[in-house]
């Protein structure tokens, strides 16, 4: 904190700040002015405050370089304040994101934006968890100014998009081991055929549309063989809950086979498919995946379709299965959808 107040002096502003205001608002800000300021004076007071806030606090100065981390970004992000302080923020961020579309930082990149002295930015941003997958935050940032009003750097609020998966929360509510995958957490081969069948029905029945991709892990057995079979185990769990991340909490995911996963969404655009499957490939890439011998990535090919008239799940899942064998037939980490 000591950083944080050498970098901002707050002083009692000019009274010329409250000219258009009536006296009482005016005395009321400069009280509160008045308070920051203490607080400013005391860090471990203004450290206790801040680590009662259940949103992540984070502040920031020139070159992204964090000086505050508050309890709970420590709980979201995974990293404890010490191993934050001092690291450059953006490092630990991926894009803005928009759940299931393709537009990355449309309306231009928000950290520029606020510090061009617009007051509040909001943002849906990727954190990158200590334990190296992706966690979908919103945030929202506003200026830090010095006492002539520059921008100095910037205040970051977050907390997680999502509370997780329901599909979690039904698996937890059955009861039910047979249809849990040990390894993830998340549903297994014969949880995601149950979830076919019932989109199936409900299709038929309501009219009502749904996608399925197939994501599969490139080189994992050479992962297994080269750096042992708990590193593959370790990239598995990265991997499914970076996928996660990117998923609303009423889609389906479940580990496949060894390394492929099923994902299951309803009421999704067509042309929205292959933009969700880019970035979940896009996702795994980023993610980080470490074991004794140091840290790695890994990537994801994706292939999916929509069901067409007369689909079983079997017939449904050869086609996905087509099409991921042409995307890892052309390479690593890329999409194949029809």
């Amino acid at each position: 904190m000591a950083r944080l107040h050498d970098l901002v002096e707050i002083q009692e502003p000019p009274r010329t700040r409250f000219a258009e205001a009536d006296s009482e608002r005016a005395a009321r800000l400069a009280a509160m002015w008045a308070r920051a300021a203490e607080m400013f004076r005391e860090p471990e007071l203004f450290r206790q405050i801040l680590d009662e806030i259940d949103e992540g606090v984070c502040f920031v100065g020139r070159g992204d370089r964090v000086l505050f981390w508050n309890r709970a970004a420590e709980e979201i992000s995974g990293y404890a304040g010490g191993e934050m302080v001092g690291r450059d923020f953006g490092a630990q961020m991926l894009h803005e994101w928009h759940r299931h579309g393709c537009d990355r930082c449309a309306l231009g990149c928000p950290a520029r934006a606020t510090a061009q002295g617009r007051t509040l930015r909001r943002s849906n941003l990727f954190l990158r968890h200590k334990e190296g997958h992706a966690v979908a935050v919103r945030m929202r940032r506003s200026p830090m100014l010095d006492a002539r009003a520059r921008v100095v750097g910037e205040v970051r609020l977050f907390r997680a998009a999502c509370d997780g998966l329901a599909c979690v929360d039904r698996l937890s509510h059955l009861g039910e081991p047979a249809l849990v995958d040990r390894l993830t957490g998340f549903g297994n081969r014969r949880f995601a055929e149950g979830g076919l069948t019932e989109a199936l029905a409900r299709q038929q029945r309501e009219g009502r549309g749904f996608a399925v991709l197939l994501a599969d892990l490139d080189g994992l057995a050479d992962v297994n063989w080269i750096r042992g079979q708990a590193a593959g185990d370790t990239a598995l769990r990265v991997a499914s809950a970076s996928l996660a991340a990117a998923l609303r909490r009423f889609d389906l995911l479940a580990r496949w086979g060894d390394s492929a996963f099923a994902v299951i969404i309803e009421g999704l655009e067509p042309s929205a498919l292959a933009c969700l499957a880019h970035r979940l490939s896009e996702l795994v890439a980023w993610s980080r995946v470490r074991d004794e011998a140091g840290e790695f990535s890994i990537t994801l090919s994706v292939g999916g379709c929509h069901p067409s008239s007369g689909d079983s799940v079997d017939t449904l899942m050869r086609r996905a299965e087509a099409n991921l064998r042409q995307a890892k037939n052309e390479g690593r980490g890329l999409v194949c959808i029809s």
